[in-house]
């Protein structure tokens, strides 16, 4: 319900319908030549009655409709001197249907403001005296084809308005949140529920309605379904084929007894039926029978929580059913701003889940890294399986893991195949740490990456128009780099502790004494690194990438031979510039990973960034960082992912495989046509 409403509104609504009792009437014009009287019949109508118009205006003029019957009237709201009459046309007589499919709004001018609200009290009193004046909408957003809130704000919300039926709209975010919206309302303060969604959602209400102490107050309650749902038994029963249907008979307020059963299964559980209860053909239609056999012979994960960004049409569709007909139990939570994956991952136990599965991109999966090791718990935490289903711009873990597509890795999961993965922490003194899994970039990746944001609504697509116009633009960027290299430093496993280490996340052996510097803008020279630090480059960039994992995006196979668990990072640089033509042809031998061959390659544990060029950034799995030093250090085989599972008729495993290409096209065609 909108905060913000205008003079006319808080009248109509201070106001009352039953306060206006007299019929007009009112004088006005339709369009802009048409003077019109307004006034109700005895029985309800509403009449429009137009009044000669000068004779020059008459080709230009459109009439309005002598009457609206009563029947076919939802409201009528005022706003200043403007008042909306909203109705329905009667369904063809011929069609033996009593589908309201169309509805109309008519508007017209009064002469003042106060006789248009008075005029649209009226109209209320008569047309929609028996609607329940203070109703609950409960919204499955999600319901359909994901359009639950945009129906309802469009097709209904501006009928209940006119009908001045006060709506307290709330909307459901996971499995049986319904159910639990409808037991926290107190029956006495509402007159009516309405649903905006499928048969499954007016199940959970009535679950709410009926399992409570005060249920005999609580089945009073009228109870509507304005169809938005893949299956709307209950709204064709009671004949609302369409939402326009279902809101004038709302309006109407007529009323029917409806049979409930309870469904008990010893010892404790019971459930409330509107429905059925089917058994057999019906309920193979949903194609899982047989399914759950199967998937219990595998490693399947036994409870999971996922979280979903921009992603949760794809859920419903693509992967709760699959969850469902494997026996996983997930909870699902949806992020709703930047940060809020991390927060929802650091207030998860760990020992309540098995799994955690991201419905989204890289950056969302960056965001749970944070919420698993930025935690006093961190060694538990990082135990937990994580496995990424394709649904952002960018997918790298999806991709480097074998998982190209939903089914791919929705199969994956239920398998429960695993593998180690190494996770970096990048340090910017004095206080920044963050954790990656992908990759810290500088230079032209950035450019396309973060200067392309704007163009995001594009998917994958965007970075390679991105990489056209850095490789067209020939940009270098200054920078001085320090390393330490992998066959001369010392490498630790994730367990090993540091002495003087505290905080949260794993200790730091080769970058852990750089937390004391003041701010991090100092140069790489004033250091005084010790050995085995050495000096890596001192120069213009035009390329540079330190990879974790060797898919950046499914379309740029940046480091191929990188293994998920080798312990070190992949560090890809040029330098000064490639040329447009070497680019071009560098970008194109991407995808195959065939462009290794013109690039500088070092395997460090550790490096050093000092950037020196305005015109680009520092970026971490897609995440923007502060531009100054910036510290980099491997935590070998620190967390674990799930992965495409190993073939046996093959004899590999994905994550073993020395070309990097993670069998994409076998992993995804075995799967994609299930």
């Amino acid at each position: 319900m909108v905060e913000a409403m205008s003079v006319e509104e808080q009248l109509l609504r201070q106001g009352g319908v039953a306060s206006q009792s007299h019929s007009g009437p009112w004088e006005g014009r339709y369009g802009r030549f048409t003077p019109v009287q307004l006034r109700l019949t005895a029985q309800g109508d509403i009449e429009i009655i137009s009044k000669p118009c000068p004779r020059y205006c008459l080709p230009f003029i459109r009439a309005p409709p002598g009457q609206i019957r009563g029947l076919d009237a939802i409201g009528a709201s005022a706003e200043g001197r403007t008042l909306t009459i909203w109705h329905t046309l009667p369904p063809p007589k011929r069609s033996g249907s009593q589908a309201r499919r169309r509805r109309r709004r008519l508007a017209l001018t009064l002469q003042d403001e106060q006789g248009c609200v008075d005029a649209a009290l009226a109209i209320r009193a008569a047309v929609s005296a028996a609607a329940p004046r203070r109703l609950l909408v409960v919204i499955n957003p999600v319901s359909g084809r994901g359009r639950g809130q945009a129906l309802f704000n469009k097709e209904v919300q501006p009928l209940l308005e006119a009908a001045g039926i006060q709506a307290r709209v709330v909307c459901t975010t996971s499995k049986g949140h319904a159910t639990e919206l409808v037991t926290g309302q107190r029956p006495d303060q509402i007159d009516a529920i309405a649903v905006v969604g499928g048969d499954g959602t007016v199940f959970e209400v009535l679950q709410g309605m009926l399992n409570r102490p005060d249920g005999e107050a609580a089945r009073q309650l009228p109870l509507v379904q304005i169809p938005a749902g893949s299956g709307n038994g209950l709204a064709a029963s009671t004949g609302l084929w369409d939402v326009t249907t279902a809101v004038h008979a709302l309006v109407k307020g007529c009323t029917s007894p409806m049979d409930v059963s309870s469904v008990l299964q010893p010892p404790a559980r019971r459930v409330f039926s509107f429905l059925s209860l089917t058994y057999g053909m019906i309920p193979n239609l949903g194609g899982f029978v047989g399914c759950r056999a199967a998937c219990d012979a595998g490693p399947a994960v036994a409870r999971v929580a996922l979280l979903e960004v921009r992603g949760q049409a794809l859920f419903n569709k693509e992967v709760q059913p699959l969850l469902e007909a494997a026996g996983i139990q997930a909870r699902v939570v949806c992020t709703n701003s930047k940060g809020h994956a991390t927060e929802l991952v650091t207030g998860q136990r760990p020992d309540q889940i098995d799994a955690i599965a991201v419905v989204g991109g890289d950056g969302t999966v960056f965001e749970v890294l944070q919420g698993m090791l930025n935690r006093p718990d961190w060694e538990a935490a990082r135990q937990l399986p994580l496995v990424q289903i394709p649904a952002g711009s960018g997918n790298g873990l999806a991709a480097s893991t074998g998982l190209w597509d939903v089914t791919t890795a929705v199969h994956a999961l239920v398998k429960g195949c695993t593998s180690p993965m190494d996770v970096s922490s990048v340090l910017q003194p004095p206080a920044r740490r963050v954790f990656s899994f992908l990759s810290l970039t500088y230079g032209m990746i950035p450019n396309l990456d973060i200067g392309t944001d704007h163009l995001r609504w594009m998917g994958s697509p965007r970075f390679v128009l991105g990489a056209i116009h850095q490789i067209m633009k020939q940009g270098a960027y200054p920078a001085r780099v320090s390393f330490v290299d992998v066959r001369h430093g010392v490498v630790q496993g994730a367990g090993h502790v540091e002495e003087g280490t505290n905080g949260a996340g794993p200790p730091m052996r080769h970058i852990g004494a750089f937390q004391s510097l003041p701010d991090g803008s100092s140069g790489i020279a004033s250091l005084d690194l010790p050995a085995p630090w050495q000096p890596l480059l001192a120069g213009e960039v035009q390329f540079f990438a330190a990879c974790n994992i060797p898919w950046l995006d499914t379309n740029f196979h940046v480091a191929p031979g990188t293994l998920l668990h080798d312990g070190h990072l992949t560090l890809l640089y040029t330098l000064g510039r490639m040329g447009r033509l070497n680019g071009l042809r560098f970008m194109s031998a991407m995808d195959s990973g065939q462009h290794m061959g013109r690039l500088a390659l070092e395997r460090p544990i550790a490096f050093v960034l000092e950037p020196r060029a305005s015109d680009t950034w520092i970026v971490v799995d897609g995440e923007e960082m502060a531009h100054r030093l910036t510290f980099v250090e491997v935590h070998p085989s620190l967390c674990r992912v799930i992965v495409y599972p190993r073939d046996p008729e093959a004899g590999e495993d994905v994550e073993a495989r020395e070309d990097g290409g993670h069998s994409r096209g076998r992993a995804s065609k075995a799967h994609r046509q299930s």
